[in-house]
């Protein structure tokens, strides 16, 4: 079992696969994954998509932002987050902030 596991590992590396280092929660482009493996627990989610006009020199294709509000609880704390992504220039973003009860 273990040669299997080193020839796969070699294996992986000879092809340049991408080989895990760690969790999401070490990921700080990552917030959400990581206060969930922290115990945050999501008690809400809201999602809303926004048809924009598009980017020069893209202006007649249509571009879509999503945008999904998350509400996550710990105890008695509160975080407000949004992970948007934006289709034109594919691009992934995610912020959190302290919220109030």
């Amino acid at each position: 079992m273990k040669n299997l596991l080193l020839v796969l590992g070699a294996s992986a590396l000879l092809l340049g696969w991408p080989i895990p280092s760690g969790t999401l929660a070490q990921d700080p482009a990552r917030p959400i994954a990581g206060l969930q493996a922290d115990g945050w627990r999501i008690t809400e989610k809201r999602e809303e998509k926004q048809t924009l006009p598009g980017i020069a020199p893209y202006e007649n294709l249509t571009r879509v932002v999503q945008v999904v509000h998350y509400r996550l609880e710990k105890g008695n704390a509160l975080m407000v987050c949004t992970a948007t992504y934006d289709s034109q220039r594919d691009k992934y973003d995610e912020t959190c902030r302290p919220g109030s009860k």
